[in-house]
C-alpha cells in the first residue's frame, strides 16, 4: 500500500521514533527525553491530589502518549454506558483548534452526548455539577489540575512492557511514573502477549464494526463499499486504522495521512480527490471521527467512514460507586 503522507515532518518524525525506540536517533535524542519527563514532573500538579477522597462524579480519560490510543471513542463508550444506567452526562473538552472544538466535540455530539467546550475545565465541570450533571467526563485531562478527579488513563499493550521514550526522543508526554497517579488502567490491547499483574488494569480492544455513508446510511460490517478504496485521515496516529481496513481484505489504492485534527479546504479536498481518482480509487474510507469535515466538499467518489466500537473484557462501570 502506497502512503501519501501530508502530516508536518515533526509529526512523521516522532512516527519514526516511535517505530523505532532504539534507533541510533532515539539514543541521541534521549537525555533531552529525559529533561522533558523531569519537567513534565516540576510543571504537573495532578500528583498533588493522589491522596485527596475521589469524587465518582468526575472521570478523567487521559493518555501518556501524544494522541493515538482511543481517548475520544473509549470516552463516549462510557458516556453511553452512563446514560443506559439512567444517569445524566457531560463530557467536558477543551476543544483544538477549529470553531466549536473541532472534530471530537463534533462527533461526540453527533453520538447524542452532552459537550461542553471550555479551556477552563476545572471551572466547566463544577458548572456541569451545579446544573444537575450525575458524571462529568473529561476527554484528555491526565496532565491537568483537578482535585478529587478520578484518573482512567489509557495505555498500548506493548507500552507496559516498554514505555515510550518521551518528547523529543518519542511520543510520551510523561514517564512511566505518572501511571502512578492512575485510579485504572484501560489497556488498549494490539497484540495478544500477557498482560503485567496489576488490579488497576482493565483491558479493552478498538475493532471496526460498521460503515457510515455520507447521507448518514448506515452499513453493517460484512457489507462493504466496492473498491479499490482511498484511505483518507487525519488521525494522530493513521497506522491504527489503515491496519484495520487492511484487515477486511479490500483492495486499497493509497492511503492519504493528514494532520490530526486537519482542516482542509474544500479546494484541497477536490485536488486529494483528483489524486486518488488518478491512482486508481473508485471509493474514499475514512475515520468516523474525520467524516463531517470531509463532507463539506462534493465527492464524486463514494464516500464511506469505518466506524468501530469499544469491546471490554468486562464491565468498566461495575466497580464505579453511584454518584
Amino acid at each position: 500500500m502506497r502512503i501519501h503522507d501530508r502530516r508536518p515532518a515533526p509529526v512523521r518524525w516522532l512516527d519514526h521514533l516511535d517505530a523505532h525506540p532504539e534507533g541510533i536517533a532515539a539514543g541521541a535524542l534521549a537525555p533531552l527525553g529525559a529533561l522533558w519527563s523531569w519537567g513534565a514532573n516540576r510543571r504537573r500538579t495532578g500528583r498533588l491530589d493522589a491522596a485527596a477522597e475521589r469524587d465518582p462524579r468526575v472521570l478523567v480519560v487521559g493518555n501518556l502518549r501524544v494522541g493515538g490510543t482511543g481517548k475520544t471513542p473509549v470516552t463516549a463508550d462510557l458516556a453511553r454506558r452512563f446514560l443506559a444506567r439512567g444517569e445524566r452526562v457531560v463530557v467536558v473538552s477543551r476543544g483544538y483548534r477549529a470553531q466549536g472544538g473541532g472534530d471530537e466535540p463534533s462527533w461526540l455530539r453527533g453520538q447524542g452526548i452532552e459537550v461542553v467546550v471550555d479551556d477552563d475545565r476545572p471551572a466547566a465541570v463544577r458548572r456541569a455539577l451545579s446544573a444537575g450533571a450525575e458524571r462529568v467526563l473529561l476527554d484528555d485531562g491526565l496532565q491537568g489540575r483537578l482535585p478529587g478527579a478520578l484518573r482512567w488513563v489509557i495505555v498500548l499493550d506493548r507500552d507496559l512492557r516498554r514505555p515510550p521514550r518521551c518528547l523529543p526522543a518519542g511520543p510520551a508526554r510523561e514517564g512511566p511514573t505518572a501511571l502512578e497517579r492512575a485510579d485504572r488502567l484501560l489497556v488498549r490491547r494490539e497484540d495478544h502477549e500477557p498482560l503485567a499483574k496489576d488490579p488497576r488494569i482493565l483491558p479493552f480492544r478498538l475493532v471496526p464494526h460498521r460503515w457510515t455513508g455520507a447521507g448518514g446510511q448506515s452499513r453493517p460490517l460484512h457489507s462493504a463499499p466496492g473498491g479499490p478504496w482511498a484511505l483518507l485521515s487525519g488521525l494522530a496516529r493513521p497506522q491504527s486504522f489503515e491496519a484495520d481496513v487492511l484487515g477486511l481484505g479490500a483492495a486499497i489504492a493509497g492511503s492519504w495521512r493528514l494532520a490530526d485534527h486537519c482542516d482542509p479546504s474544500i479546494a484541497e479536498l477536490a485536488a486529494l480527490e483528483r489524486e486518488m481518482r488518478a491512482a486508481g480509487a473508485v471509493a474514499v474510507v475514512c475515520p468516523e471521527k474525520n467524516l463531517e469535515r470531509l463532507l463539506r466538499h462534493r465527492w464524486s467518489m463514494p464516500l464511506w467512514a469505518l466506524g468501530s466500537q469499544i469491546v471490554w473484557e468486562e464491565d468498566p462501570l461495575q466497580d464505579l460507586p453511584q454518584p
